[in-house]
């Protein structure tokens, strides 16, 4: 095994990564050691600031905001007690660490008994230190407490929307327009509208007045179209460029038999030429064509399933032939399969006139209900995170008016470090230009970035991905930075490392695109050397055989435990119902096993 730090292919970019006068965005894979990397660039800028409060280092969790500490400590104290470590790939945290031992004293910072100074912490507590602060001037209040539990704040609120359906005007009659599409259902329009509050920092600035009229129905059907349109051409990218003339002949052909056949329905291929481009004008084709080539359930279609319905009756032999034959060339790729199956899925990139009346209506509440939120925390004494982060906006103001609590933080922070950036929503990623607006390169001050677009998950929370992209190539509000990429995977076996960069390129799209947020896959190098018999292997089973499929989960962990006696496994179920048979076995095999989450995985 090669230990972390003796792979040379990383070995630059780790060094410039250390650069206290230089500003980046690291995109750093599973198993690329990218925390040691932010303690390392920690300690290196708490060696040449003037107060230890001057840095800040920010993480999603409050698990990873303890580790990050815990670690960070670790290494001041043995580097107090000159305890170097053994292992290769932490004698440079030490070294680092001695460095901002001997600034401590220096300048008298007091860090073994006033550990606080550390200004490590999660996003949400970075908003609450920062509203907590806003000058009472700016109208917030500060002193609520965060509920635990605001759902009842928000249905109070959307019951209170309620109210104004007893009065004239046109707020009562968007309101009435809203109920009519809950089937009059009072409590349905409630919930659906405490749903919307509970994510009001996802939508809120696209909503207002005057923010309802033609001018945003066409933005929002644009926007449509964009999404529509990266779909398409994802779909075309993937189908074999030689198969689409004969697509196009094939499916033109089967219209004009389904409709000499007496069919009434639309038939989007009947007098066309040509295979369609990925533009949403096509779409009625893309879909026809999706729907030709997949079942109802999304799965490829049999080459049995080639009948008369789709207009491939036994007399057209020689179509039917070839048709199946596109099929049969098109089964193994499960990346084309999951793109026509999104085809078939894809909105209109028009409203119709009653679908746009709906949500002009919602547009123009939403607002409203916000305010009476407002009032609702007001009332209670409290608050939740989202009022929280708008708080902390608040207090920073606009980049080009800011506020006292801007100017206060401008003095105490010169240094930025935030991880997992590629979890960033957009209300987050306005914080962290505010927070760094008027910084410029070489005077001081630094951002350091770390992600990996590949592991974002957050997007239910408005995580962009887009938002990654759109740093990598425009920097931080004005701020430019550098962008560095680790290869290197330091935890899996090689195995592993080059059956990922086998598949993935196959799943994932060929480039990058932040308008969408898809993004393509960059691979990695092991460090580890191979392991016998380490890797990825298929046990395939019939489907529904439970009993067979426990019984070789069971196989496979005696395997790994006597290879790996001390080794942890893990086994990723989609639902409960997966691990049904699964945990009985493993309970009558006396095999221990810990289940804290057994949720899907989607969730």
């Amino acid at each position: 095994m090669n230990p972390l730090g003796t792979v040379s292919g990383d070995r630059a970019q780790r060094q410039a990564a250390l650069d206290p006068t230089r500003s980046f965005l690291v995109q750093a894979p599973a198993g690329s050691g990218k925390t040691e990397l932010l303690i390392q660039r920690y300690l290196r800028l708490l060696a040449v600031v003037r107060e230890p409060e001057e840095v800040l280092a920010i993480t999603f969790t409050r698990k990873a905001a303890a580790e990050m500490r815990s670690r960070v400590l670790e290494a001041l104290a043995r580097a107090r007690q000159g305890l170097c470590p053994e292992a290769e790939h932490l004698r440079l945290g030490y070294e680092l660490a001695r460095e901002v031992v001997a600034r401590d004293a220096q300048r008298g910072w007091g860090l073994a008994e006033q550990p606080e100074r550390l200004r490590v912490g999660t996003i949400d507590s970075l908003n609450a230190w920062l509203a907590g602060r806003t000058p009472l001037s700016a109208g917030t209040a500060a002193q609520r407490r965060v509920s635990e539990a605001p759902d009842e704040l928000y249905a109070e609120a959307a019951r209170g929307l309620l109210e104004f359906l007893g009065e004239e005007g046109e707020t009562a009659a968007q309101l009435r327009c809203l109920l009519e599409h809950c089937d009059n259902r009072a409590e349905r329009l409630v919930q659906l509208v405490a749903d919307m509050l509970a994510r009001r920092d996802q939508w809120l600035r696209h909503t207002g007045p005057g923010l309802a009229g033609d001018a945003q129905r066409a933005g929002l059907e644009a926007a449509l179209e964009r999404l529509v349109e990266i779909h398409l051409a994802e779909a075309a990218q993937r189908l074999p460029a030689d198969c689409h003339e004969l697509l196009a002949g094939l499916l033109a052909r089967a219209a004009a038999r389904r409709r000499a056949a007496g069919e009434t329905q639309p038939l989007p291929w009947a007098g066309s030429e040509g295979f369609p481009q990925p533009v949403a004008a096509e779409l009625p084709r893309w879909r026809s064509l999706a729907a030709t080539l997949l079942t109802g359930r999304g799965d490829w279609r049999k080459p049995g399933g080639i009948d008369r319905r789709l207009g491939f009756p036994p007399d057209a032999g020689e179509d039917k032939r070839a048709m199946q034959a596109v099929l049969e060339r098109c089964a193994a790729d499960e990346a084309l399969r999951a793109a026509l199956r999104d085809v078939r899925s894809l909105p209109d990139p028009r409203y119709s006139d009653g679908q746009w009346e709906v949500l002009r209506s919602l547009l123009a509440l939403l607002p409203l209900a916000v305010a009476l939120l407002q009032e609702v925390f007001r009332r209670r004494g409290c608050s939740d995170f989202s009022q929280v982060a708008a708080e902390a906006l608040q207090g920073l103001a606009a980049e080009e008016a800011p506020g006292d609590l801007a100017l206060i933080m401008d003095h105490r922070l010169s240094h930025l470090l935030l991880d997992e950036y590629q979890d960033t929503s957009r209300s987050q990623y306005d914080l962290l230009c505010r927070l760094t607006a008027g910084w410029e390169p070489g005077d001081g001050r630094s951002v350091f970035l770390v992600g990996d677009p590949m592991q974002s998950i957050y997007r239910f929370r408005e995580a962009e991905v887009g938002i990654y992209l759109q740093t990598r190539e425009q920097g931080l509000g004005g701020l430019p930075l550098e962008f560095l990429r680790l290869a290197t995977n330091y935890r899996a076996d090689p195995a592993l490392v080059d059956w990922c960069n086998r598949v993935f390129p196959r799943l994932l799209p060929g480039s990058d695109e932040p308008r969408s947020g898809a993004v393509s896959y960059a691979a990695s190098i092991a460090a580890r050397g191979p392991e016998a018999g380490a890797g990825v292997h298929w046990h395939l089973h019939a489907l529904g055989d439970r009993d067979a499929e426990a019984a070789d989960v069971v196989l496979a962990i005696r395997e790994a435990l006597a290879r790996w006696p001390d080794g942890r496994i893990g086994i990723l179920v989609r639902s409960r119902a997966h691990a049904a048979h699964i945990a009985p076995r493993l309970r009558r095999e006396g095999i221990a096993f810990t289940a804290p989450d057994l949720e899907r995985l989607a969730d």
